[in-house]
This record gives structure tokens, sequence and C-alpha cells, in this order.
């Protein structure tokens, strides 16, 4: 196992959401160990996609979290491969379709997705594209109408910020189909109809991202402005230092495919006729280059659902699928073409130095990261986003300290608002440049702190007897002597109810952002259980609305009666 970025939080969140299955919870969105057991609403926000196929391996091959993530991410780049030949054999054959897969899967940008980045979520959506791009202009087909919904499901649930950038893509992709072909008006229709019914299937999930993240701190991802030092070509740029080079590369590859594709004799009669696809990727390609440039910089600053991106560079992964497309074209046209055999043994061996120079590269990469299970080799200047005694903790297969939780990421923090304040109690916990702002601001961010009590006592005298400490639920019940008011080490979320001998009670809010509870004198059964919120809930319906509308036209059009 490899000491990429993201994943140890990913094999920490992994662990949790295992835990909390094997409780009975079906989908588990609140994970208790986070932020030093003051649990954090990570899944609400973060899809859960990539959460369930790793719970299934895990389950299915009996295999440790560091085993089970080597293997998801194994998974997930032969996935990006398959569903590129599974769409495009159809479409170009079943060999040029098999040298795009290869093209895909020994990109050089997904090995640094896997061994530099850990990035899970993105190396898993790269195969939903194909299903994406590769269907708009077979939507007149049964078969393409229903990958396309299910391409845009599984994005929306594998990686948010890849869906924005699919769906751009998309819309390009959209607009040249509709405009170059007949019918182009009821294609249009049809892929903006599939499209919103597959988003439709993952609202249960889009909707509390969007009517909840004021609720959490997720907007400090844009506090820093993290893509100014992540554009190509700037002065500053501050990422992985082979990344520009493998765009530019990626990119003079794209022209040189479009090149050897568009002067190929092949049934086409006219040069419009043999240019125009591979001009579209070609332009696709290049556009994505610019995006992931400093002359873009513009675009970032006044366009905010990029900045939710970060890092401009994250559209490599369309830059790679559109060469992948372009290579598939190239060879197609070689077999295809009525030019003699040499030349087209040529272009056989252009790509074929292309996908080993790639696999040379791949190599490469795989040498930058140590293991982390190798901490012997574990070098410290490849681990600043890390705190390194955490880093420590968590590099040998037992990735979660089941007694003291882990620290959590600041993003997925719940927020503590200003009239939590008023009492003053539990300042001590706060981050001091929060305390210093406090009159200007509406939200503070909670810092959680370790090795805390269960309980901390304000005020009032009595007795805490606690019964069950679960995910999902936690009992206890208290004897008070006189009214108490008490701080429960878990963070206010309106997921939370609270239960007084049956009876549900509002909830009110700590300074540091934990449940405050006050408790009557006498003895009391408590019961503290996090529920569905309304947006999950009126989420989960339009999902299953959306589910059956799409199997209704499924039907009809079986049936032989087409829905107008």
């Amino acid at each position: 196992m490899y000491a990429a970025d993201d994943i140890w939080w990913h094999m920490l969140w992994l662990k949790d959401f295992i835990g909390e299955l094997n409780e009975g919870i079906c989908y588990p969105r609140w994970l208790a160990h986070s932020h030093y057991l003051y649990g954090s609403p990570v899944l609400v926000f973060y899809p859960p996609f990539c959460f369930f196929a790793g719970a299934a391996i895990c389950k299915v091959f009996s295999l440790s979290i560091m085993q089970t993530s080597s293997a998801m991410f194994a998974v997930a780049a032969f996935a990006s491969g398959a569903a590129f030949y599974l769409c495009g054999r159809n479409r170009w054959g079943r060999l040029p379709s098999a040298v795009g897969a290869l093209m895909i899967t020994t990109a050089p940008y997904l090995t640094v997705d896997i061994y530099v980045r850990g990035a899970m979520g993105e190396l898993f959506a790269l195969g939903w594209l194909s299903l994406i791009m590769i269907n708009v202009d077979r939507v007149h087909l049964k078969q393409g109408k229903l990958f396309l919904a299910l391409g845009f499901c599984l994005t929306a649930l594998t990686h948010v910020p890849s869906l924005v950038m699919y769906s751009c893509a998309w819309v390009t992709r959209v607009g040249f189909c509709s405009v170059r072909t007949a019918g182009g008006i009821s294609r249009l229709r049809s892929n903006f109809l599939y499209a919103i019914l597959g988003l439709g299937c993952a609202t249960f999930f889009l909707l509390p991202v969007l009517l909840e993240r004021k609720l959490v701190n997720i907007d400090a991802l844009l506090a820093f402005d993290v893509w100014k030092a992540n554009l190509f070509f700037s002065s500053n740029y501050s990422g992985f230092f082979i990344l520009p080079a493998l765009a530019n590369k990626s990119t003079a590859v794209a022209f040189i495919f479009a090149i050897l594709t568009g002067t190929q004799r092949s049934a086409y009669t006219t040069p419009w006729l043999r240019w125009r696809e591979p001009l579209y990727w070609l332009t696709l390609n290049l556009l994505t280059l610019c995006l992931m440039s400093k002359c873009s910089s513009i675009i970032w600053q006044h366009f905010a659902p990029f900045q939710f991106l970060q890092y401009p560079w994250r559209w490599m992964t369309i830059n790679v699928f559109s060469t992948a497309v372009l290579s598939a074209m190239c060879w197609q046209a070689a077999t295809q073409s009525s030019q003699q055999q040499y030349l087209k043994n040529i272009i056989r061996i252009c790509i074929a130095v292309v996908i080993a120079q790639n696999i040379a590269t791949d190599f490469f990469v795989t040498r930058y990261r140590s293991g982390l299970d190798r901490p012997e080799s574990f070098m410290i200047e490849n681990s600043s986003s890390l705190a390194l005694g955490e880093f420590a903790r968590y590099k040998m297969p037992d990735v979660l300290n089941q007694q003291e939780g882990y620290a959590g990421v600041a993003e997925y923090t719940p927020l503590a608002g200003i009239d939590a304040l008023a009492g003053a109690d539990g300042l001590d916990d706060l981050d001091d440049r929060a305390r210093s702002h406090r009159s200007a601001v509406t939200r503070i961010v909670p810092r959680a702190q370790p090795a805390q009590p269960l309980f901390r006592l304000l005020s009032g005298s009595g007795t805490i007897d606690t019964t069950k400490l679960a995910g999902y639920e936690r009992l206890f019940s208290i004897d008070a002597r006189e009214p108490m008011k008490l701080l429960f080490r878990t963070y206010y979320y309106p997921g939370w109810h609270l239960y007084v001998d049956g009876v549900q009670l509002p909830l009110e809010q700590g300074a540091n952002g934990e449940i405050l509870i006050t408790a009557q004198s006498g003895k009391h059964d408590y019961r503290l259980i996090y529920e569905d919120t309304i947006a999950f809930k009126v989420g989960l319906f339009l999902s299953l609305m959306s589910l059956g509308a799409i199997v209704i036209m499924a039907i009809r059009r079986r049936s032989g009666r087409p829905g107008r």
C-alpha cells in the first residue's frame, strides 16, 4: 500500500463505514469515530459509491482495510478501461475499443491518482465518463438512454467534482451532435431528459449536499484559493511536478491521432465527414489543457463551481479520455482505410509506442511513493499534507483506533452557531481565531480535542449510567438531584434527536458545537438517535420517482407504445 495523499482518510472512513453497516445501518452518513469521537456527517457530503463498493469487496473476499483499499484502486483502473470498451465496441469495433481502453488504463494520470493523490472517487468516476460521452448520439436507442442516465447517476454518487467537469464536457458533446445530425432537436431533448432523470436517481445524496452544506465547514475549500497555485505554467505552481508534462504529452498525442485519423481515405466521401469527429475530440482536449493552464485564471476567478474543484489538473481525466477516443478512431480509420499496408502499420506502431511510453511513466510514478506497509521507506517530504505523528499511527494495518477515534477533516466539521456562545461554556476548546472574531461571524468552526469524557457537567449534580454507545444510537439514564446541564461528546447536527422517557425533546448546541442536554430533577431514561433529515427524505422520494419514470418509459418502449 502506497503513501498517497488521501488514502489514509479513505481507509479511516471505510472502516468506520463498515462498522456502522455491521450495526444494521443501511446507509451510514454520520461517522461516529471522526473528530475524536465527536462524529461528523462525512457521508452526507462525500458520495457513497466507493464506500459501498469497498464494503462489498471487504466482505466477499475477507480482506483487511488496507487490502480492500488496494483492491478498490485496481478495480477502479480496470473499470475505466472496461467501460470504455463496452461502450465503444459498437461504435468503433472491438479491437479499436480495446486499444482505447488500454490507452486509458495505462494513462500516467491514473497512476498519479493511485500512487500520489489516492483519489479513489475520481478514478472510479472516469469509468462513468464513457457511459456519458459515448452515448450522447445514441439516445435514440434504448441502451443509449439507459447508459446515459446510469452514467450521470453513478458519477453523482461517486465524485462530485467529476460531475461538474463531465457535465461541462457533455454539454459541448450534446451541442456538437445536435447541430451536425438530422433530428438534432429530438436528440437534444432526449439527452437532457435522461441526464435529468439520472441525476434525479441520485437526489437522495445531492439534495442534502445542497441544503445542508451551510451546516458544515465545507466552504473552507474556497478559503485559500488552492486553484491559483495549481494552474499549469504559473509562476507559483505547487502541484505534482510531472502533471504539466503529462498534459502536454497527452495533447500532443491527441493532435497526432487526430491528424492521422482525418487523413485516412475511409468510407467517408468528403473531407468534412472525415474530419468532424477528430476535430471535436481534439478541440475538447485543447480546451481541457487551457482550463488547466494559467490562461484560464479569469474563468477560475469568476466561476465558483470551478473553484470547488480546487485543482485545475482534475480536468486531466477528460484530457485522457479524449486522447483514448482519438486512438480508437485512429486505429479504426487505419483498418478501414484503402491506403497501403505499410502506412497502416506505421499508425499502429505509433499507438504502440505511446502505450509503451505510458507504461514507462507509470513505472516511474510507482517508484516515487513509499508504502504504508513499509514504514522504513516513508519519506517525510512526501507527507506535507499529513501530521507526521498522526500518520505514524496509521501506517500499519490497524488504521483505526476505536478508543480514541481520529482527527477528521476540517471541511466536514459541523459549525457552531454564535448563539451557542452566549453562555461561554466550553470556550476554552474554541480555535483562537474563532474566539477573536466572535463578534464578526455568525458561525464558528469547533476544534475537537482527543481523549475527552463522554459527558462534561456544566451545572447541577447527579449520576449518569450509560447502557449503549453505537454509531447511530446512545442510551443512558440520568438521576439528577437537581436540574443539570451537561455537554455530550457528539457534535450537534439536525439528524440527531433526543427522547426522554420516550418523549422527543428539542436539542440544544453547546459552545464548542457539541450537544447540550438539560436534565430535569429525578431519574429519566435518555435516547439520543441519528435519524434521516428532511432533505434526505425528500431526496429519497425524488430518487424513487426518477427511477420509476425510467422504468415506466423503458416498459412503454418495449411494449411498442412510446410516450409522447
